[in-house]
Parts: C-alpha cells; sequence; structure tokens
C-alpha cells in the first residue's frame, strides 16, 4: 500500500498536468500499490480535436505521475485494458534504486505563457539539444523540428493562422473554444477548472472587444467581413512570428492509436517540463495540429485536407504532436488554476 503522503503527491502532479480548456478527462482510485486512470466517457462523443485534446492532456497527467513517483524511489509499469477506447489505464509502483527525474520541481511551475512578445536571447546549439534530450527517457521516437529562420516559419505562421481562423468563423469550433473560457470570474481572478479571461494574455484595452467575440452572430459577421483573419493572426501567427523559437514535436510513427496518443502527451509534457527547467516561457498551438485530425470534425473535407498538406511539406517523414513558441518572459500575472486532487478520485481513498 502505497503511503498516503506519496498518493497524495502523486495525484497532485497530475492534477498540473495541461489539460484540454483546463477540465481534466479522467478521474483517479489506488487499489494497493496501483494507481488507475479512467478516462472522461466524454471522449467517446468528442470530435477528432477535441479527442486528440483530451488523450494528449491525459498523457501528460500520466508523464508527471511518472515523474513525480521517482522522488519518491518508485518506477512506474504502465498498462491499458484494450477491452474499449475507455478503458482504465493501470499504473503499478515498483521501488527502484536511481535517483529523482530532474523535472520533477518543475511540475508545479510549468504553464502557458501568453504575453505577447517573448525576447531573446536564442538558445545555443547545445541548448536546443538539451531540450530535445529530455525526451530520451521515452524512446528515440521524438523529434524537434525548429522553425527559427524566417522562410521556414513563414508557412508554419500561415498554418497557425489558417487553423486559428476556423475557429472564430465556425460555429461548433467557437462554440467549443469559449465555452472553455471564464467570463464568470472577471478579468482579475484565477479559476480551478476553465480558462479565466486573465490568463489569455489579452491586452487591457482588447478585453471587451474579445468579451464581445463570444456571441456568435457577431463572430459570425466578423468571419463574413473577413476580419477573423486578422483576429487569429493576434492570437497565433502573430506571436508565433516574433518568438525567438518556433518548434514542432513530432513523432516518427502515426499517432493513430490511444497508447500512441498517450505515448505523445508524454512527450509534449517532458518537453515542456524541460524548458520550464530552464526558465523559459511557452505557448503551445494545438489548433493547427488537432483540427487535421482524422475523425468527425466540425470542418469540411476540403478545410482538413488542406491543413494535412500543409504538414506533410512542413514535416516529411513525421507525425506533429504540437507546436510550441519558445523565448523569455515575464510571467502572466493570473495563472490558471487547478482544482484539489482529492476533487478527481474516483472513489474517495485520501
Amino acid at each position: 500500500m502505497l503511503d498516503a503522503a506519496v498518493r497524495r503527491d502523486l495525484l497532485e502532479a497530475a492534477v498540473w498536468a495541461p489539460s484540454a480548456e483546463n477540465r481534466h478527462a479522467f478521474r483517479y482510485s489506488f487499489e494497493g500499490m496501483q494507481l488507475r486512470l479512467h478516462p472522461d466517457p466524454a471522449i467517446a462523443q468528442a470530435s477528432a480535436d477535441q479527442h486528440y485534446a483530451m488523450w494528449l492532456s491525459i498523457g501528460a497527467a500520466l508523464e508527471n505521475i511518472v515523474v513525480a513517483a521517482s522522488v519518491h524511489g518508485l518506477r512506474c509499469e504502465i498498462a491499458r485494458d484494450r477491452l474499449s477506447e475507455l478503458a482504465d489505464i493501470r499504473i503499478d509502483f515498483v521501488h527502484r534504486d536511481a535517483a529523482p527525474d530532474e523535472l520533477a520541481a518543475c511540475i508545479g511551475q510549468r504553464h502557458t505563457n501568453r504575453r505577447l512578445f517573448y525576447r531573446g536571447p536564442r538558445l545555443s546549439a547545445d541548448e536546443r539539444a538539451a531540450l530535445e534530450a529530455a525526451l530520451a527517457p521515452l524512446g528515440g521516437n521524438w523529434r524537434l523540428h525548429w522553425f527559427d529562420d524566417d522562410e521556414t516559419r513563414k508557412p508554419l505562421c500561415r498554418l497557425l493562422r489558417e487553423a486559428e481562423a476556423h475557429r472564430y468563423a465556425n460555429a461548433e469550433l467557437h462554440r467549443a473554444m469559449f465555452a472553455g473560457i471564464r467570463f464568470d470570474v472577471g478579468w482579475r481572478r484565477s479559476a480551478e477548472e476553465g480558462l479565466p479571461p486573465a490568463a489569455l494574455g489579452i491586452e487591457p484595452g482588447m478585453r471587451g472587444a474579445f468579451s464581445l467575440l463570444r456571441h456568435w452572430p457577431l463572430a459570425r459577421a466578423l468571419a463574413r467581413a473577413g476580419l477573423h483573419h486578422a483576429i487569429a493572426a493576434r492570437a497565433s501567427a502573430f506571436p508565433a512570428r516574433r518568438a525567438p523559437h518556433l518548434c514542432v514535436l513530432a513523432s516518427r510513427t502515426a499517432l493513430e492509436s490511444i497508447d500512441a496518443l498517450l505515448r505523445a502527451g508524454r512527450a509534449m509534457e517532458r518537453l515542456w517540463l524541460a524548458a520550464t527547467r530552464r526558465g523559459l516561457a511557452a505557448q503551445p498551438f494545438a489548433a493547427a495540429v488537432a483540427l487535421a485530425r482524422a475523425g468527425r470534425s466540425a470542418l469540411d473535407d476540403a478545410a482538413r485536407a488542406r491543413l494535412v498538406r500543409a504538414w506533410r511539406e512542413l514535416v516529411p517523414d513525421a507525425h506533429p504532436v504540437m507546436v510550441f513558441r519558445f523565448g523569455y518572459a515575464a510571467p502572466p500575472a493570473v495563472r490558471a488554476g487547478r482544482p484539489r486532487a482529492s476533487a478527481l478520485v474516483y472513489r474517495h481513498q485520501i
């Protein structure tokens, strides 16, 4: 039986993982030396982009558990029941004699920094290699593709803008995006679930206009006038273009199975923790990858096909997981909070 304090540490580490719209898609239960992750049944009905984001976030939580367990001298043996898509993920804890993972101290510090401008200096080749080396414990399947010169960065920024524009011009994507924003908490406070507006990096003079964008009739009218492209550029392409570094985390193998998505989420989290350890500000851009996924989509086939073609040109012979911009910036004034770990326990055992 795991000590109660260890169980709390493991759960709190999982809770601090990034999650789709700051809402975790799983619950937990302990059985002796085993932790079970119970995926949210809503995943089965999710659209392709939501499905991708939810499994990726579960993978990130899984990696946080693995890293936190190392501090307590525990190794994780991970398996998943394959009877259905929503089968439990089982984590057995085995004692080990090894040093704690150096990323453990960064779990609670990792966050999204949406400030408009990141500053330099740029990372050296050795420093970039060190970020990639942080992925080594997960095997050699992962690569970072850097887009740090103007010519290679332009097409990626165009792709980011196109994907983001769909979120302002498509009714289903618009509804999903704004449903996750907690306008009820105002522009000064955080929230345990959902995205507090104050964490979105919106300039004070633009907050009123952004709040109005949640109303679909207005967003639709702006899209018909073509203004959604400018909004999308501000949200994605402009900050990406100006950042010291823009990179794509990619997999050498296809991300078609649930197990592959979980591994991708683990890789994403290790990269993000490694960047945090180096004092880097980081912002992920998920839409361009998630909206290119096969499955039920709010996009029509032609729009999704354009995203797929663009990715094949940008990272040939690889499969994108996430786009990140990196640099240096002051921390955000408000961070998205997290629920208490005990609120996510499947059966109350703490």
